[in-house]
């Protein structure tokens, strides 16, 4: 049962997917269809999911469900896994990879290989938009957060 994300309580679980370009319109609106599509049908042992989605940045899927009365189980969350890997396809790139970073630029969200991350001046004061978050809350609270706080901290030069 898709709902409103702004509805959904600060525990409600999310798996984050960063897309490695940003999206243009036309893919904006398949994405969003296909993904509000999904959260419609989702179910786990039959049971309807309480779940919604969103886009952030033009580069990330956010994909959350309401845990409070039916958790996602193996096979629901294999059906979401299905559905990316099919988005990433018909995006023309790989939504698992997770080498890749996200950090605050003169007001700008960019994502970077971590290769590329690496090669840059870090500084402590970098912020970075940590991608490890498991829950809403978790979610609206690390969007913007100081690069120490994060496991991208080792690659700071002055820490």
């Amino acid at each position: 049962m898709f709902i409103d994300f702004q509805t959904l309580p600060a525990t409600a679980r999310v798996w984050l997917y960063h897309i490695p370009r940003v999206l243009s319109a036309t893919e904006t609106q398949k994405i969003t269809q296909l993904l509000k599509d999904f959260c419609t049908q989702w179910e786990a042992h039959k049971e309807p999911l309480q779940t919604s989605f969103q886009l952030l940045h033009e580069q990330f899927i956010v994909l959350a469900v309401d845990e409070t009365m039916h958790s996602a189980s193996g096979c629901s969350i294999d059906g979401a896994v299905k559905l990316l890997r099919e988005l990433g396809e018909m995006l023309q790139v790989d939504l698992f990879d997770r080498q890749y970073a996200a950090y605050w630029q003169e007001n700008m969200l960019k994502v970077t290989p971590l290769e590329v991350f690496k090669t840059l001046a870090i500084s402590s004061e970098m912020l970075v938009f940590d991608q490890t978050v498991a829950t809403v809350g978790e979610l609206q609270e690390r969007r913007q957060v100081p690069i120490t706080t994060t496991w991208l901290k080792r690659y700071a030069t002055a820490i």
